[in-house]
């Protein structure tokens, strides 16, 4: 059975980032992911859906072509949006996102903040909400032998 190139992501998933780099929005778990369509992690999914709606493993070929129609059609077919990574302003709100398992982000206004749900890359680590001191790796030992 051949898997139509055009399923994986619909347009509107696409956009491509300032520098020319191709995104797709997807949805994952309840929530919406973006993922660099290069990444592996992008690779990953298309594989698990290709084996969801085929019931077998999608060939090196299948899966080249796949990621090369849709980095195109994320250049060139799709609008130019900016990514960003754990902090981002938009209308007026600043937005922090804690990088939690909830896919939560602090929103921050003119009236105060509020705790809202986040589309983001899964590669951003969890933000510590209260950190007890900061100091730099290299300093590690010497914070330890001061404890």
């Amino acid at each position: 059975m051949a898997f139509p190139l055009a399923l994986p992501c619909p347009a509107e998933s696409l956009f491509h980032s300032p520098d020319g780099t191709a995104f797709a929005d997807l949805p994952i778990d309840g929530h919406r992911e973006t993922w660099p369509i290069r990444s592996r992690q992008f690779r990953h999914w298309f594989r698990r859906r290709y084996y969801e709606d085929t019931g077998s493993a999608a060939s090196a070929e299948t899966i080249i072509s796949t990621v090369d129609l849709l980095e195109a059609r994320a250049q060139f077919d799709a609008p130019e949006r900016t990514v960003h990574i754990r902090i981002a302003e938009h209308d007026g709100c600043t937005y922090l996102d804690l990088a939690d398992k909830d896919w939560r982000v602090v929103q921050i206004g003119r009236d105060g903040w509020q705790v809202v749900t986040l589309h983001r890359s899964d590669s951003v680590a969890p933000l510590a909400c209260y950190p007890s001191r900061f100091h730099r790796e290299a300093d590690q030992s010497k914070a330890s032998q001061h404890s």
